[in-house]
């Protein structure tokens, strides 16, 4: 099956790395869907590529295809639905996906809280605002964030009241 990866920030790609490699190890294959060009440190397209291709175990899976990188179609924080590339809305709607993995809290709230799916959403994120307290029931602080997962069931949608209604959209 397939797991598709919405990274964050440049400094974590190089962790998110090994799950990359050990989902692709597993036989799964890992599409990551990353910035089209440089968004605000935020990793792009171009910087998934250079880590990929750097160790040897990650581009032999690209090389066999296990390990896929495309263009989200958006530059700015989190992912909105009416921006997205063709890509992504293909990946999202491939039969195959196992699961969503997606990193940040703009990713969460701009896909998931608004978007029930038919697989399942694995939010890997640092609780750091008021929208987050709201969904983990932990009080903010200033200055200090809680490293939290979130898995979000098939069918599901996150239940919280996203105070931003410029942004995000939803999947038709």
């Amino acid at each position: 099956g397939t797991f598709l990866f919405l990274p964050d920030n440049m400094g974590e790609a190089e962790l998110d790395a090994a799950l990359w490699q050990f989902l692709a190890e597993l036989g799964h294959e890992v599409v990551i869907a990353a910035k089209d060009s440089f968004a605000f440190g935020d990793i792009d397209v171009k910087g998934v590529d250079a880590i990929i291709d750097s160790p040897a175990p990650l581009k032999a899976h690209r090389e066999a295809g296990r390990i896929k990188v495309i263009k989200s179609g958006y530059r700015g924080e989190g992912l909105v639905a009416f921006k997205m590339s063709g890509q992504l809305e293909a990946a999202l709607r491939d039969p195959g996906l196992k699961a969503l993995i997606i990193k940040g809290q703009a990713n969460l709230f701009m896909l998931s809280a608004r978007n029930p799916v038919r697989f399942p959403v694995i939010s890997i994120l640092l609780l750091k605002a008021k929208t987050a307290e709201k969904l983990a029931g932990i009080p903010f602080k200033k200055d200090k964030f809680w490293p939290m997962a979130v898995v979000v069931p098939p069918g599901e949608a996150v239940q919280i009241k996203v105070t931003d209604t410029t942004f995000g959209g939803t999947l038709k």
